[in-house]
C-alpha cells in the first residue's frame, strides 16, 4: 500500500520526505480504502482525501458504444437475444414503435429515465458520464433534422401527459408512470384549498405521526427500493452524501413519511393545530 501512496505522490511532485511517518501511514490507509481502489468507479470520498482530478478515461467511456447517437439513426427497435423477428424493410422514414427513452450510445429501448440512469451506471459508468460522451459525438455530428421516429417519440410523450398525470411527479417518463397514471385533473390541497394539477398534489396524512424518513431526491428519481422509505440513520447518511462538498442541497432535508406517504410531524402537535374542535369554536 505504501507504494502505490509513493507512486501517487510522485506523479502529483509531492515530496515524501516533508510527511513524517504517522501521517504517512494514515494517508495510506486512506489511499488504499477510498482512492486507489479496484473498481473503476471513482469514490465519493476522493474530493476529501486527494485533491487531485478524478475522471473516467475517453476510452473507457466510448467502449461498445455505437458509431453514431441512436437520434442520428435508426436504432436497435428489436430484441438482440437471438429470438426470430419478423422480416420487416428498415428504412430511415419507416414507422417503428418508439420507446419512452433511448440510450443515445447503445440504441436500446428502456421504459423510464429510471432505467436509462441504472443502465448508464452499470455499462457507462454513471448518467453524467453518459452525458459526456453524447455531447462530443453531438458536437462531433454537427446539427441533423430530427427523424420521423423522434418526432413520432416525443409527439408520443406529449400527447400521453397531456391526457394523464402522475399524482405527486414532475409527470415525465419514470418508474411510476405506467403503474399510478390518471387522468389529467385538478385537485384541490387540504390545507390550502387552492387547486392545481394533479402532478403537484401528493397524499398527506393530516393527523398521522412519521415512522419513517426519506430524502425528495430518492422519493422522486428513485427506483423501486431506493424510493423505500428508510430510518433516521440512514436518512442521515445519505444527506451526508448528497451534501459532500459542503453545501446543503434543497433536496437533501429529509422529509417526514408514514407508511409510503407524506406526514406533518408530532401527532401532538399536529393535534392541537389541526383538531375539529378549532375550527367549530370559529
Amino acid at each position: 500500500m505504501v507504494a502505490d501512496l509513493v507512486v501517487t505522490f510522485e506523479k502529483r511532485s509531492v515530496d515524501v520526505r516533508l510527511i513524517n511517518p504517522r501521517q504517512l501511514a494514515t494517508l495510506t490507509v486512506y489511499h488504499a480504502l477510498f482512492v486507489n481502489r479496484s473498481r473503476l468507479q471513482p469514490s465519493r470520498w476522493a474530493r476529501r482525501i486527494w485533491n487531485g482530478p478524478e475522471y473516467v478515461p475517453g476510452n473507457l467511456l466510448s467502449l461498445n458504444c455505437k458509431e453514431h447517437l441512436a437520434t442520428q439513426c435508426l436504432p436497435q427497435h428489436y430484441d438482440d437475444s437471438g429470438a426470430p423477428q419478423f422480416s420487416v424493410l428498415e428504412a430511415p422514414g419507416q414507422a417503428i414503435a418508439s420507446p419512452p427513452v433511448v440510450c443515445e450510445l447503445w440504441h436500446i429501448g428502456l421504459p423510464d429515465w429510471n432505467a436509462l440512469a441504472h443502465h448508464c451506471e452499470q455499462f457507462h459508468f454513471s448518467l453524467a458520464e453518459a452525458r459526456k460522451v453524447v455531447f462530443h459525438k453531438a458536437s462531433t455530428m454537427g446539427v441533423t433534422p430530427l427523424l420521423p421516429w423522434v418526432k413520432r417519440q416525443r409527439l408520443m410523450g406529449f400527447a400521453f401527459f397531456r391526457r394523464f398525470s402522475v399524482p405527486c411527479s414532475f409527470n415525465d417518463w419514470t418508474h411510476q408512470t405506467l403503474a399510478e397514471y390518471e387522468p389529467r385533473c385538478e385537485k384541490a390541497c387540504a390545507v390550502c384549498a387552492i387547486k392545481d394539477w394533479v402532478e403537484h398534489r401528493a397524499k398527506v396524512y393530516l393527523f398521522a405521526e412519521s415512522n419513517s424518513k426519506n430524502i425528495p431526491k430518492y422519493f422522486y428519481h428513485g427506483d423501486q427500493d431506493t424510493s423505500a422509505s428508510m430510518n433516521d440513520n440512514d436518512a442521515e447518511e445519505t444527506i451526508e452524501r448528497i451534501s459532500i462538498d459542503g453545501h446543503q442541497h434543497l433536496d437533501a432535508s429529509p422529509v417526514l413519511m408514514y407508511n409510503g406517504h407524506f406526514c406533518f410531524g408530532p401527532k401532538n402537535e399536529i393535534n392541537d393545530l389541526r383538531h375539529v374542535d378549532r375550527y367549530a369554536q370559529r
